[in-house]
């Protein structure tokens, strides 16, 4: 669904303060060691110099307002935008 066009992140459920992203890298690329850790201001916590999204601001911004948000998909795909601004739900499909 993302392809090379969004971003995921997820809370960290042991401090609700920080979330995990990857560092700047294409979503097929992505190993365990890409995955950084961030503060609600959107400052990873040890970049270690790798290169960081910039909509990594927009992922704190929404956990620090929203503390019930666990998890956050945001797609630039055309495909997939229909999706979140009409009543008509996703669903996931297997072919």
């Amino acid at each position: 669904m993302l392809d090379g066009f969004g971003h995921v992140s997820v809370r960290e459920d042991r401090n609700p303060g920080r979330f995990l992203m990857s560092r700047s890298l294409a979503p097929a690329l992505v190993t365990r060691k890409d995955i950084l850790e961030y503060d609600l201001n959107g400052e990873a916590i040890d970049a270690e110099g790798r290169a960081l999204f910039a909509e990594r601001f927009i992922h704190a911004a929404i956990y620090r307002a929203r503390p019930d948000v666990k998890a956050i998909v945001h797609s630039h795909s055309a495909a997939v935008i229909p999706f979140g601004v009409t009543g008509i739900g996703l669903r996931p499909i297997f072919t």
